[in-house]
């Protein structure tokens, strides 16, 4: 029923050479989770099935996946499998007379859906040379939705009996696979063996996920068009206190200013009620930017100005805990930026950096932003689109590693190519750039730049797009670019495990929607999915104006989520897929109920985990006149006993 999609080929992007100068964030590390193919069942110790090559072949954007379950990779070797491990242990008698030498080790693991690391401890006791007792449990995949199995499968060596307990009981063989059965919680499976000279044991958990999608605010008359929408911005956050979204109403006209709200649930989003409503500030763009700190206090930034126009202000509300967030505190902040911008909290500096959209013009774009809504920094981080760069950034995105690296990414837009007759929208392609500091210095693929950087040079910025895929880009200039465009429109990003993820795409010149992963350390694009999944029911998410967003620990060492829209039958639902080895493999894990209602759905979860649930906000916009929407918000958990 879960489709499992392993990457059996990583793609180096022609050209990208690592830089002279570089900095490495102090989080950046690969998963040294441990991973062990699997084995077929055999009580009679039987040998396992021999290595089989995952086969991937390439045509016009798409991807054959033969199942990972039935795959060894190659290229990625061990460690393609990451499962919560949450104990191995191992012992060994001795015989009188003879030395023994004992030896603990331990190793750090990551348990995947919390920000609490595991610890794996190994204790073996041997006397003289005689060899180690192992166990190895896996399970494929490593998480399900409810009603959903796993396989799974073991391996050991130097024992002659095996004994399983937790979620399942009896004799095993030494080597083997096992299907769960249906599962409807969360189940903990352990593997104890033991031999001539000693026992070993392994446990692994496999998490039950489910994802529900329940209603904040609905028409009536109010919800507006694009009341979730802004640079694919995140517009719901989590602390100790409660569910916080916010959200615009009363849309006067298309794209015009519109009112917001801000509401909070104090019951895992069963419920919600409005906490502010900012019509006594006057009119502000689409929904503005949310954040929250350790202490618990929420951000709103909601810049006023209306298309075209960069003189500001932007608004900043501070909700405090201490008057249970009635009252705010605002900012008038002398900076503009249009409709898009991105914020993102940074703890360890303890300010909100901001990045506007160029618009056009040059001036500053990147700001920092302190609690008390002082601006203690601004640059101007790139050009606007000119005569030789024929396009210019729009819809900025921010994301932050664990070390505090700050990733500023961009779509390029070229202009001239909506204005020259054909009403061809065109997103040209997608950049970003890197900041180990906070935002004084910067660096692109050949070390530290000299800013503003031009929006489409990818001498001075790390391009994203696979420029190499004729259905994802044509080169500006040639034919089947004028007739077409590119739509390459880039809406997450997300560090995980020193590797840095990118989700882009949409319509033209083909549709597509493009998964690609950067090594941080190396600099390389080091994988590239096209398109990203398929889900089991054969549909696709397509990365259009719909939206997807990644969602992980704030440890960045964690499973990382992805959750985008799935059609089936030309019913809308939520899908959201998981990968416990930073993006080189992906499962399906949950998937919502289906709606009636067609429209625009712009999805916006949160970057960071809630105690292990994946949260985010998207809006259902009926077809034109594009009024009255209605603004849904989806959690997906982990079903505990």
């Amino acid at each position: 029923m879960l489709r499992h999609a392993s990457i059996g080929a990583l793609c180096l992007l022609a050209g990208f050479a690592v830089p002279a100068v570089a900095f490495v964030d102090s989080n950046a590390h690969s998963d040294g989770s441990p991973n062990h193919h699997q084995r077929s069942r055999d009580h009679h110790g039987g040998s396992r099935h021999p290595h089989r090559t995952c086969r991937l072949t390439h045509t016009r954007g798409k991807h054959r996946f033969r199942p990972a379950h039935r795959c060894f990779d190659p290229v990625q070797g061990r460690g393609a499998h990451a499962t919560r491990v949450i104990a191995v242990s191992a012992s060994r008698s001795g015989s009188s007379g003879k030395t023994r030498k004992t030896t603990t080790t331990t190793t750090p693991t990551t348990t995947p859906t919390t920000t609490t690391p595991t610890t794996t401890t190994t204790t073996t006791t041997t006397t003289g040379t005689t060899p180690t007792p192992t166990v190895s449990l896996t399970a494929t995949p490593p998480a399900v939705q409810v009603g959903g199995q796993t396989t799974l499968a073991w391996s050991t060596s130097d024992v002659s009996a095996c004994t399983a307990s937790g979620a399942w009981a009896g004799p095993e063989s030494t080597r083997g696979t096992a299907p769960t059965g249906s599962l409807a919680q969360t189940r903990t499976y352990t593997l104890t063996c033991t031999g001539p000279d000693g026992s070993a044991s392994a446990t692994l958990t496999v998490d039950v996920l489910t994802l529900t999608v329940s209603k904040i605010d609905s028409a009536s008359g109010s919800t507006a068009f694009y009341a979730t929408f802004g640079s694919w911005d995140q517009h719901v956050v989590s602390n100790q206190n409660g569910i916080f979204a916010a959200y615009s109403y009363e849309d006067n006209n298309y794209h015009t200013p519109d009112y917001w709200r801000l509401a909070q649930s104090t019951d895992g989003g069963q419920t919600w009620h409005v906490l502010y409503d900012s019509a006594q500030d006057g009119p502000n763009m689409v929904a503005p930017a949310i954040e929250t700190d350790q202490s618990g206090n929420v951000y709103v930034i909601a810049p006023t100005n209306q298309d075209g126009v960069l003189t500001g202000p932007t608004l900043f509300y501070r909700f405090s805990p201490s008057n249970n967030y009635s009252q705010p505190a605002k900012y008038s902040l002398p900076i503009g930026g249009a409709g898009k911008y991105s914020t993102v909290y940074d703890p360890t500096r303890n300010v909100i950096d901001l990045l506007f959209w160029a618009y056009g013009q040059t001036h500053p774009n990147f700001f920092s932003i302190s609690p008390a809504g002082v601006v203690e920094q601004e640059v101007t981080l790139f050009d606007p689109e000119t005569s030789t760069t024929h396009a210019q950034p729009e819809y900025p995105i921010l994301t932050i590693s664990p070390g505090g690296t700050i990733f500023a990414g961009w779509t390029t837009m070229d202009d001239a190519l909506w204005n020259n007759g054909t009403g061809t929208q065109n997103y040209y392609d997608a950049h970003f750039l890197a900041s180990p500091d906070g935002g004084s210095t910067w660096v692109g693929p050949g070390g530290p730049v000299s800013l503003p950087v031009e929006g489409t040079s990818t001498a001075t910025s790390f391009e994203i797009v696979n420029t190499q895929d004729p259905a994802e880009f044509q080169p500006w200039g040639s034919s089947a670019y004028d007739a077409t465009g590119n739509w390459n429109l880039l809406q997450s990003m997300a560090f995980n495990k020193g590797e840095l993820s990118f989700f882009y795409g949409g319509p033209t010149p083909q549709p597509h929607q493009a998964y690609a992963r950067m090594n941080w350390s190396s600099r390389t694009i080091d994988m590239r999915m096209a398109p990203f999944f398929g889900t089991s029911d054969g549909s696709l998410s397509v990365a259009e104006e719909h939206g997807g967003s990644f969602s992980q620990d704030p440890s960045g060492q964690g499973r990382l989520y992805f959750t985008s829209l799935s059609l089936q039958s030309g019913s809308p639902r939520l899908v959201m897929m998981y990968s416990d080895d930073a993006g080189a493999t992906w499962y399906e894990g949950a998937t919502s109920d289906a709606w009636s209602e067609m429209g625009s759905q712009y999805i916006n979860s949160y970057r960071y985990l809630d105690d292990g649930s994946v949260i985010g906000t998207l809006e259902v916009d009926p077809d034109p006149p594009y009024t009255g929407a209605t603004v849904y918000f989806f959690r997906s958990t982990i079903v505990n006993p």
